[in-house]
């Protein structure tokens, strides 16, 4: 029974002496790839995400930058589903298209993927009811309200996060809403 015992110990010694090679021969194989990168770091060897429109890509960077804006409304006290009210409903979609055309200029998509994107937007983070007609009326919605100042603000807004993972405050759809007295 004791050379049980004895046999176990030596292959239970073998395994943690093997699992020690593997892991000095990963760290060597890693420290290699250092030297060839040189002095770049992973994140600047990173692909440039506007080479084409990545539609998980864009689609992600939409999410976050939204939940970003829910975020903050609510750390504010202001409830996000008071944005289907009819008087803030029009001008959170005109903020909503400034966000979703300034992320399909950033990752160069097309106007299919754009208006799916803005679609998304109203219909996922909004959280709006979804309609056949809907593509049809954003069509006609942002030929006319891209020059409104909601519009220009998550415009604004958006770009700025693409590049920097942050908004200006004053472009921030909750102050939008409070600077131009949307709420009573």
């Amino acid at each position: 029974m004791q050379w049980l015992i004895h046999g176990m110990e030596v292959i239970l010694f073998g395994l943690i002496v093997r699992l020690i090679y593997s892991l000095t021969e990963a760290m060597k194989k890693d420290a290699d790839e250092h030297v060839v990168l040189g002095n770049l770091s992973v994140n600047s060897v990173r692909k440039d995400p506007r080479c084409s429109c990545a539609p998980s890509e864009s689609i992600k960077q939409l999410q976050m930058f939204w939940s970003t804006q829910v975020l903050e409304m609510r750390l504010n006290g202001f409830a996000p589903d008071i944005l289907l009210h009819p008087s803030l409903f029009e001008h959170t979609l005109d903020y909503l298209q400034g966000a979703a055309d300034a992320t399909a200029e950033f990752f160069q998509c097309s106007d299919r993927q754009r208006l799916q994107m803005q679609c998304y937007l109203i219909v996922k983070g909004l959280g709006a009811p979804s309609h056949e007609d809907n593509d049809v009326s954003l069509i006609e919605r942002a030929q006319s309200h891209r020059h409104t100042e909601m519009y220009v603000a998550g415009h604004c807004a958006a770009e700025q996060w693409l590049y920097s993972q942050e908004f200006p405050k004053e472009c921030s759809l909750f102050n939008s809403i409070n600077a131009w007295g949307l709420v009573a």
